[in-house]
């Protein structure tokens, strides 16, 4: 539309009288606003004057007619905007923060992003938002996009997935990080959504990102997230505290000096967590599975400065920052937090707030976390949502091993557990807690940059070197060999790159912590406890002979059959009282042929009083082993 009249020019309201203000200058300066409140304010001040003018009813008139003009004029301006970009109409102008973009039809400036049409004025949003760039995971090959928009004079930026600017209803949820949208103007900021992408193919960049922390394989060339630059972070909200923990603080020298005083000081403990947050990164790249060593003792001031120790190499060990974890959670987060880790230890303090719910369950988590793949889940769609996986070492700590709950397949092969000595492991253990806290996440890029310079090949011989060394002892479990020559490699590569001192592990540091296969296990254990404790209480069980027992009765002992029958619930707390698993133990028990059971059930249901009604037991064979024993001769 002309701006110019050649009768008259009116630049503010002051000029208008009763003369002019139903000439066409007046409507032309009102609708060359670009403040959409202005223009509002404006016309109201003017409706003002028509009426005390007595021409209202003309005036609405004129104003009716202009903004057809108006709006016919600006469609025609979409459609034939510029010579080589017609097609592609306005450009967004939101200042030098963001790049201008092609915007069709869409007006999209400091006042929102709208657009006319003959239906009048369409409203996408009520503030300025504009695409920064796209994001293609490259494990999944799934998009995001990250949005940016501008709110009470402050811009912020948002990563939702693509599905989600892309859905009228989806894009409503947006509403909860702070984007005005609600379900009448949806419709209109997809469309304008889908305007800029399309208008603007080569001009919003497509960067790759990652879900994962540790080693990918990108062009060609394995890098390292997050210390390669080129690759981005998209991961959720949720775990952003744990992403951002990975950085660093304090002077790198002041944490080698302090550590190194530390190994210098002997106790193994911190050496070994130490040496085991480094070869977290070595698990992959070595073909090995994933392990875990936990820190035990009933000793205070040094299991958890320990984990401290560990985490201070990669990021912030205070808890608060969000990369040392615990167990006062569900195995769904924490499979979630080791899919995030990917290749970086996962940490997690206190055995001892294992949650109720969790306990039974304990000895499948710490299965799944050697195992190194989550189970599968279903998405709101009911397809199978990307199952979690991990190749790393964790971290764990408390006063008992966890082993003891652990008799599930090789997993417990792959579970080194240290035993922290009576006395205090640091003697100022609140001041070196503290010192972590103020210096950490530079020794872990130094030392991914020493394997890039050590190469490949050179780890993995290394590591086989350990291997074989360990394995000189046929006893030893060659899973628990391999877990810990990935140890003893990645402290030869710490000891050499960044400590530069001679306070390596040797194998004959950690040979006392590798278990062997003459080692009586956890449920063999567990099963000489269990028939003890019904020798000691065979008052309390039913025979053959006599069907009169304690009036707390806790099963029947069947001589004839060389079978037990304990009451289900009966066996399963003798079982806990003693600091085992009854799942775990039935498992194992089962795999022996020791227990009958229902199908998919780790009970039968027997009489264990003649005539009685059957009741749910756990129907183990019975030994009484008297060939081991020597008859001790009465005295004379």
């Amino acid at each position: 539309m002309d701006v110019e009249s050649e009768e008259l020019k009116i630049v503010d309201i002051s000029e208008v009288d009763k003369d002019n203000i139903l000439n066409d200058a007046v409507f032309y300066w009102l609708f060359d606003m670009d403040d959409e409140v202005e223009r509002f304010r404006t016309k109201s001040l003017l409706e003002e004057l028509a009426r005390g003018y007595k021409c209202l009813t003309e005036f609405k008139g004129l104003f009716t007619a202009h903004q057809k003009e108006y709006n016919k004029q600006q469609k025609e301006i979409a459609e034939s905007a510029g010579n080589d970009n017609k097609k592609k109409g306005y450009k967004t102008n939101f200042g030098d923060k963001y790049p201008m973009l092609y915007s069709g039809v869409w007006i999209a400036d400091k006042n929102g992003v709208y657009t006319y049409s003959e239906k009048g004025k369409t409203l996408a949003c009520y503030h300025p938002i504009t695409i920064v760039n796209f994001f293609e995971n490259a494990q999944t090959g799934e998009e995001k996009v990250r949005i940016a928009f501008k709110r009470n004079g402050r811009w912020k930026e948002i990563t939702p997935n693509k599905d989600v600017i892309s859905s009228n209803s989806k894009i409503v949820s947006l509403a909860n990080a702070g984007l005005s949208v609600t379900s009448e103007t949806s419709r209109a900021l997809v469309r304008y959504l889908s305007d800029l992408e399309g208008l603007n193919a080569s001009g919003i960049p497509v960067k790759v990102s990652t879900t994962k922390l540790g080693w990918m394989k990108y062009q060609d060339e394995l890098k390292f997230i997050p210390y390669d630059d080129d690759i981005t972070f998209d991961g959720e909200e949720k775990f952003k505290n744990v992403f951002e923990s990975v950085s660093s603080s304090g002077e790198y020298a002041d944490w080698v000096d302090y550590v190194k005083n530390i190994r210098e000081d002997g106790r193994l403990e911190p050496r070994i967590m130490l040496a085991a947050s480094f070869a977290s990164v070595l698990v992959s790249i070595c073909n090995a599975l994933p392990f875990i060593v936990n820190l035990h003792g009933l000793s205070e001031g040094g299991k958890t400065v320990s984990l401290m120790l560990a985490a201070s190499v990669w990021g912030n060990p205070d808890k608060d920052s969000g990369y040392m974890g615990d167990f006062l959670t569900t195995p769904v987060a924490i499979e979630a937090r080791a899919d995030l880790l990917n290749h970086l230890p996962m940490i997690l303090d206190d055995t001892s707030k294992v949650s109720k719910r969790m306990q039974d369950d304990f000895s499948e988590l710490v299965y799944t976390l050697c195992n190194g793949t989550g189970k599968d889940r279903s998405n709101q769609s009911l397809g199978l949502r990307r199952t979690n996986n991990w190749t790393n070492c964790a971290l764990t700590s408390g006063e008992h091993p966890i082993i003891s709950d652990t008799a599930q397949g090789g997993a417990i092969n792959r579970v080194i557990e240290v035993t922290t000595e009576m006395s205090k492991i640091f003697p100022d253990g609140h001041a070196a807690a503290e010192f972590f806290k103020g210096h950490y996440g530079h020794a872990g890029r130094r030392f991914v940059d020493a394997i890039k310079d050590a190469g490949i090949d050179k780890v993995k011989e290394m590591q086989r070197y350990y291997e074989k060394m360990l394995m000189e002892d046929k006893d030893r479990l060659q899973k628990q060999c391999i877990s810990m020559s990935l140890i003893l490699t990645a402290d030869t590569l710490a000891s050499g790159y960044i400590f530069e001192d001679s306070n390596a592990l040797t194998t004959e540091d950690v040979a006392k912590f590798i278990k062997k296969e003459s080692d009586i296990s956890e449920d063999e254990k567990c099963l000489e406890y269990l028939y003890g404790k019904i020798v000691e209480n065979q008052g309390r069980f039913v025979t053959d002979e006599s069907s009169s027992a304690y009036p707390e009765v806790w099963g029947r002992i069947s001589e004839r059959e060389n079978r037990v029958y304990i009451i289900q619930s009966t066996f399963e707390r003798i079982i806990r009282d003693a600091g085992y698993s009854p799942k775990s133990f039935s498992r194992w028990a089962d795999a022996k042929g020791l227990i009958k059971h229902e199908k998919n059930r780790n009970y039968r249901s027997v009489r264990i009083i003649p005539g009685g009604k059957p009741i749910r037991v756990f129907d183990i064979e019975w030994k009484d082993n008297l060939d081991d024993f020597d008859e001790i001769p009465d005295e004379i």
